[in-house]
């Protein structure tokens, strides 16, 4: 058997709101311990009572290059450096297990780069349009695969770019005829990765009509409608340190224990704030009546 894995860019956290395939010890039922997650169960685990866990990979990626398109496998004691076709994780590990199974075939250092340095992915799996004032990513995933569209959507969260428009088309119409009718594997589906709080849900679907419709640029339509909301804490912050200075009695009163007037400043501060995410005014509410 020979194991591969990727050592390179190793998370410090993991946060998803899917449910991990892996969890108890599959040799003695035990919950295992994680050394770190990349997605679902990929990464690295143990087992404390056991002391069984995730095998040392034979071929190791151990550096990750996406500047200069390139990445190294250690392997055998050697170490090989590849054109890095893509910078998507899981491609990376497509990668280094191609590499492993020709190597194990025996093909050469030599024969295994040159083919990496001549392979592209499929235009229909993964595309770049670059336009004069704006670059357009077109990443596939696998229909009724809930764990690559998750792959997909933190892709595309990691992109770089302040302001991102996303078009997400879940399947095609071939489904209804050849295969099942079924939804329930979108609930599967981590969305959190295109969770932005610089615009609200319900200002989305308006957006995103508008661009299906009307041909709106998405941008130029959140701005012209006043949609953009306002992530400047200080901003906030002030408008509440002045909000509480004209109303001192009900700031003593809350801390004397009448909480139900948080909603009263909660009213005020969506007003003064006009704009202002409502996720970031409670908090700062909070924090600020709480002293």
């Amino acid at each position: 058997v020979t194991y591969f894995g990727i050592d390179a860019a190793r998370p410090t956290d993991y946060v998803s709101s899917t449910v991990c395939d892996v969890v108890y010890c599959p040799e003695c039922g035990e919950k295992l311990e994680v050394e770190y997650l990349r997605y679902n169960h990929i990464g690295r685990m143990h087992c404390p009572k056991c002391g069984g866990g995730s095998p040392a990979p034979d071929f190791l990626v151990t550096d990750i290059n996406p500047t200069e398109n390139s990445f190294t496998v250690l392997h055998d004691g050697i170490r090989e450096n590849y054109r890095l076709i893509n910078d998507n994780l899981v491609n990376v590990y497509n990668f280094v297990g191609v590499i492993a199974l020709l190597s194990r075939m025996g093909l050469s250092f030599e024969q295994i780069a040159k083919g990496f340095a001549k392979t592209e992915i499929v235009s229909s799996r993964y595309n770049v349009l670059q336009l004069p004032d704006r670059k357009i990513v077109m990443q596939m995933a696998k229909g009724q695969n809930a764990m690559a569209c998750g792959r997909s959507y933190d892709y595309v969260s990691h992109l770089p770019g302040k302001r991102k428009g996303l078009i997400l088309l879940v399947d095609d119409k071939f489904d209804n005829v050849k295969d099942t009718e079924s939804t329930c594997w979108l609930y599967d589906c981590d969305f959190s990765y295109l969770a932005d709080d610089s615009i609200s849900s319900k200002q989305g679907k308006e957006v995103l009509a508008a661009v299906l419709e009307d041909g709106a640029d998405p941008d130029e339509y959140v701005a012209s409608h006043n949609m953009r909301q306002v992530t400047d804490t200080a901003a906030i912050e002030a408008a509440m340190d002045e909000l509480m200075a004209q109303n001192m009695d009900k700031v003593e009163a809350y801390r004397a224990g009448k909480k139900g007037l948080q909603g009263f400043f909660m009213g005020q501060m969506m007003k003064a704030a006009a704009g202002g995410n409502p996720k970031v005014i409670s908090q700062i509410v909070t924090s600020k009546l709480e002293g």
